[in-house]
């Protein structure tokens, strides 16, 4: 009867350990899973900055305005600005 307590005790840790590992290897999965979700959409955001920059270069708004035929000129004059005194 002695040793059938000490089994018993023995086989409830076993349990518990195996059910651990099993927590533990299902939330590293999720883990994995979210790092390489992370990864793709980092590579995407850093493509539409890209594109952005591109998009936004002096270069390719004078060629976008010419391509529409639109009537519009880069000033020759410097900026100036109006303060209040």
């Amino acid at each position: 009867m002695k040793n059938m307590r000490f089994i018993a005790i023995v086989l409830v840790i076993i349990f518990v350990f195996i059910g651990h590992r099993y927590t533990v290897l299902q939330k590293m999965s999720e883990i994995e899973k979210l790092q390489r979700e992370l990864k793709d959409v980092k590579y995407e955001a850093l493509t539409i900055s890209a594109d952005l920059t591109k998009a936004s270069r002096l270069t390719e708004i004078e060629r976008l305005i010419e391509k529409e035929g639109l009537e519009l000129k880069i000033s020759n004059e410097p900026v100036y600005r109006i303060r209040k005194k």
